[in-house]
Parts: C-alpha cells; structure tokens; sequence
C-alpha cells in the first residue's frame, strides 16, 4: 500500500514539474466560434530588463516560463516585458484563425510563432504603434493564424504595457470574427449615433433659448463621448490613427473635462447658487480640485486611483441632486433617474470584468448603455425645466398682459371723455351766438338738437362699441347742428352700401364724429363757393370702410392758414391714439389715411376710415 501511494505521489509530483514549464494545448474546434485561452493554460515570464529576444526565450523557454494559474493581470513599467507562451490544437476542419486580445491599449505586442521549416512568423502592433499598421483594421489588437486540421502552434507574445491589462486571448474562426466584428461595430455605431443625436438636439436648443446648462450638457456630453471612443479603441482607430503619442493623454484630458462640464451642468441646472449657496462653493470647490488632479495626472501614472476619484466626482453630482430635491425641488427627478441608471450600469460593467456576473452583450456593453440611458433622462429633465420654465414666464406675461389690456381700457376711455367736451364746447359756442344775435328760434330749435345728442351721446359714454346704425343717426343730429351754426351754408348726404347690416355691425364710439368736424372747419369753412360733404360707408371682405368726404380748400391752403396743419386737429389725434390702441388690445388692423382731390381745379380732400370686424 504505501509503494502504491509513493508511486502516486511521484507520478503527480512529475505531473506538476512538467505542468509548470509546458502550457496544455489548448484545442480548436468546430462547435465553439469562440476559444478562450484560460490563465491556466498560459505560460508567463517576466523580463524585468525588457532585454531578452526571441532567441533567448525560445531557447530556455522550459526553464523561464511558468503557469499563469494565479496571475490574470499585467501593469508593467517602462523596463518590464512580458512573454506569453500558449499552445494550439487544431481539431477543426478550418485553418484560418484570428487570435484576439480585448486589451485594445497594450502599448507595444509582438507575435512569434515558430514554424515546421525552422523559420518564425512575426507580427508587431500595438497602442504606440500607428494604426496602419495593423493588416486588420480593427480596434482589438489580433494576430492572423494559418493552422492545419489536425496541427500544433507554439505561439509567443510579447507584452509591453504601461497600462493594467486583463490578459484574456480568444481565437476565432476567420468567419466567426468577421460576424463577431460586424456584430460590435453595429452595435457601438447604433450608440455613438443616438449619442450624437442626443446632443447636436441639445446643442439646437442652446443656439435658440441661450440656456447655459445646455451648452455645459453639451460639452459633458462630448467629452464623454471622447472618453468612450479612447476605451474601447475606436478614437485611436478612427479619429487620430496616425498619432499614437496622445493616447497615453487623451483619456484623461477627456475625462477631466467631462467632469468638469458635469460639475458645471449641476452648478446651473440644479439653480445651487439660487438655492443652496453651501452647496454651490462645494461645487465650485470640486471644480478647482478636479482640475488640480488633472494636471497632477498628466505628469504621474497612477491610473486606478485617478479612476476611482473620477468615479467620486460624479457621485458628488449625484449628491448634489439629492440634496436639491430634498430641497424642494421636486423638477429633478429624471436628473436622479439619469444617475441612479449610470450608476447601476457602472456597477455591472466592474462585475463583469471581474467575473463576478456572467458576461453577455447586455453586460459588456453596459456602461454604453447606461450612459446612453443617462443622456436621455437628462436630455428629458431639461426639456421638462424649459417646459416648466416658459409655462411661469406665460403666467407672469399673461399677467402682465391683463394690466396693460386694463390700463388701454382706461386710456380708451379717457380719450373719449376728451372728445366728449371737445364738440360740448364748439356746440354750446353756436347756440351761444343765436342767443347772443336774438335768433331765439333757431336757438330753441338748436338746442332741442343739442338736447338729444348730449343726451345720446351720454347714454353710450361707457360703451366700447355701438352699432353703426346708432353710430349713424348721430353724426346725423350732429350735421343738422354744424348746419344750423353755420347758416345752412353746405350740404351733405349719407351712401351706405346695401349689403351692410347697419344693426349688426359695431364699430368703436365717437370715432367717425371727430372726422366730420375736421373736414367742416378746416375744410368747407375756408371755402368761399358751394360746400359739399360726403359720408361713404362699404364693406370689402372683412374691412369696413368709411369715407368722409368733402370738396374744401384742400390741405395745402389749410396748411398755410393754420400752423397746426389740417387734418392735425386735436380730435384726430385722439383718433389715430384710439386706433393704435384697439388694434393692439383686439389685434385687428384698423388704419386713418387721406387723400388730397384735384380734379379740373377743383380741390378736396377724402378721410378713409378702416375698421377690421
């Protein structure tokens, strides 16, 4: 018994002697498209000098190299390479591979591969490296692998990183990585777009309200977008292939600023400095400590720290939001919706990656999704805050619009008490003179006329509109009393169109009045033969159209007479006043223009009235 347990313990003893210095192969075959290389079937050494060449590795390679079993992870320096040592088992029917490794900024990766006729297949790329010169475009670095059905590979790579990389190679079937690679690049095309949408959307708004946290939504969202395109490689593979020399750079050049635009976004969206001016110095303090972290980070490499205090910043604006809404403001709920989502997303994105939760395309990509999630929220949130924000300058508007209506009502009607005292005064004047020049009929009669205008004339003192029928029948009364004052000295005679309803139009009171007086004084008055005056009312489409006129001296002779101008009289002023008024409160188009008539010598002049109904 104890001879059988010896010559186990001796067989497990050569077992693992062997096991440390060889890798196990690691087979191809037709049922999986995907082959991960495991840890435990990859062999590491560790050239500290970075010095050791092919040659020498191949050459002593059973004795430098040991199973990865406990080592996943590689954060060299400067003067540090590693050498990976795998072994391929060809049991498929296809010979055309693609070897891939996920650690798309591994700075400097070499493939060698020892052949049956003595010679080695080399390959070089890598994230120093420009892109072009990669045989396949892609962001991932990956090697082509011709391997016979039925064959071996010793495969060899060296690694020179200074960036933490998981060490996870996965070799693909030549058709399974073209659909793989389609697949991704579908996928992250549809995010990068939504993205873009998202914020040129944004960016439209910013150009027309000038919102600022718009345009610090905008920058945010940028920056970030740089920062994605710098994780996954697509940045270095499309937008600065030729310049290797940034990259180590342009992930936290990106990644600063977006958080800085984020801190800036809150400062503005969440109102801190209106509501909460603590809170507003602690933003503005993060601000300056972010950027004194930036420039510290450009000069020291200590990645995973800067990550994890970036990580903070952003649960500093997530803090911001809570404490806002504990504050009353209830409008940020989809500021926190957004956060909660990235957070959540975030969370899954680091199980993932270290294998805590199962790893599928909803996991791999699930920082994608939650920050394009994040976008939407906070693109709703602010549109909701504008939403909110026009519907109280409405309120205060419509307010405002309230006073300004009331305070044209009582200028409105303030002009018509003005116009009131104005033909008062030139009436009384006329009865005045009869009595004066013992015309005590003329006077009786007068002011029996007066009587009923003053009389009518109060009783629609406090009306806005009349009918144009009582509108009418005053300017009637009203010419029988100019004609009595001035001696039956003119005629006059009414045209009214048949179409016109004279009971159901309205038009404002006392407008048509101050026109009539104004063609009498300073236009029959001056004139020394047959004094003629006109009362023209039409309706075309919606407008009505009253015309006074008459065959007076004209504007030009008045104009020299009077040095306040024809036409400029004191009721017409009130007029065009009035007009400009219940335009703007009815908003309605009503005009006052003359015209000057000369025809075979004759002189006149036409006053044309336009009321929108």
């Amino acid at each position: 018994m104890k001879v059988v347990i010896l010559g186990l313990l001796s067989l497990f003893s050569i077992t693992l002697f062997a096991a440390k210095h060889t890798p196990v192969y690691t087979i191809l075959n037709n049922q999986d498209s995907d082959v991960f290389i495991y840890k435990e079937r990859i062999a590491i050494y560790e050239d500290s000098l970075a010095k050791m060449t092919f040659d020498q590795i191949f050459n002593r390679k059973k004795s430098l190299f040991e199973l990865s079993i406990q080592r996943n992870l590689v954060n060299s320096d400067k003067e540090t390479a590693y050498w990976l040592y795998f072994k391929l088992l060809n049991q498929s029917e296809k010979s055309n591979f693609r070897l891939e490794l996920y650690d798309f900024d591994i700075d400097e990766i070499s493939l060698f591969i020892p052949t049956k006729d003595g010679n080695i297949k080399t390959d070089h790329i890598g994230f120093s490296v420009p892109f072009k010169t990669r045989k396949v475009y892609h962001k991932n670095p990956g090697f082509d692998i011709e391997l016979a059905s039925g064959d071996s590979l010793d495969v060899f790579l060296r690694i020179k990183s200074q960036q933490s990389n998981i060490l996870k190679p996965v070799i693909r079937h030549y058709q399974s990585f073209i659909a793989y690679g389609l697949k991704e690049y579908l996928i992250l095309g549809v995010f990068y777009g939504l993205v873009l949408l998202i914020l040129i959307y944004n960016l439209i708004y910013f150009l027309i309200l000038r919102v600022s946290h718009y345009l610090y939504y905008v920058l945010y969202g940028c920056f970030l977008l740089i920062y994605l395109l710098t994780q996954n490689g697509m940045g270095f593979q499309f937008l600065w292939p030729q310049h290797p020399e940034i990259n180590p750079y342009i992930d936290a050049i990106s990644l600063s600023l977006s958080i800085v635009f984020l801190l800036l976004f809150c400062t503005s969206y969440l109102q801190l400095k209106e509501k909460n001016l603590l809170v507003y110095k602690v933003a503005i303090g993060a601000i300056v400590v972010k950027l004194i972290l930036f420039i510290s980070q450009l000069f020291l490499d200590y990645s995973g720290f800067y990550n994890s205090i970036d990580f903070l910043f952003f649960q500093l604006c997530f803090a911001f939001g809570i404490i806002a809404y504990w504050g009353n403001y209830k409008k940020i709920k989809w500021f926190l919706i957004a956060f909660i989502v990235f957070n959540t997303s975030v969370f899954v994105s680091m199980g993932e990656s270290i294998d805590v939760i199962a790893s599928s395309i909803f996991t791999v990509y699930a920082l994608n999704i939650g920050l394009l999630l994040q976008f939407v929220f906070l693109s709703i949130g602010i549109a909701e805050s504008i939403r909110d924000s026009d519907k109280e300058k409405n309120q205060v508007l419509s307010e405002l619009l309230a006073v300004r209506e009331k305070n044209e009502s009582l200028r409105l009607t303030e002009l018509k008490q003005q116009m009131n005292p104005h033909f008062i005064f030139n009436a009384l004047n006329s009865i005045q003179s009869r009595i004066l020049t013992d015309k005590k009929d003329e006077a009786s009669k007068f002011l029996v006329s007066f009587s009923k205008l003053v009389r009518k004339n109060l009783e629609i003192s406090d009306l806005d509109q009349i009918s144009l029928d009582e509108e009418m029948n005053n300017i009637q009364l009203y010419l029988e009393i100019e004609n009595m004052r001035l001696g039956d000295s003119f005629t006059y005679e009414f045209e009214i169109s048949d179409e016109i309803d004279l009971e159901t139009l309205r038009v404002p009171t006392f407008i048509i009045q101050p026109l009539v007086e104004n063609a009498i004084w300073h236009g029959l008055m001056p004139l020394e033969t047959h004094k003629e005056l006109k009362i023209s009312v039409s309706l075309e489409l919606c407008f009505l159209k009253i015309l006074v006129k008459d065959n007076g001296v004209g504007r030009k002779k008045s104009k020299k007479k009077k040095e306040d101008g024809l036409h400029n009289s004191k009721g017409l002023s009130l007029i065009y006043e009035r007009l400009e008024l219940i335009s703007k409160k009815s908003k309605t188009h009503n005009t006052l223009q003359f015209f000057d008539i000369e025809i075979d010598g004759n002189t006149g002049t036409e006053a044309l009235l336009t009321i929108e109904i």
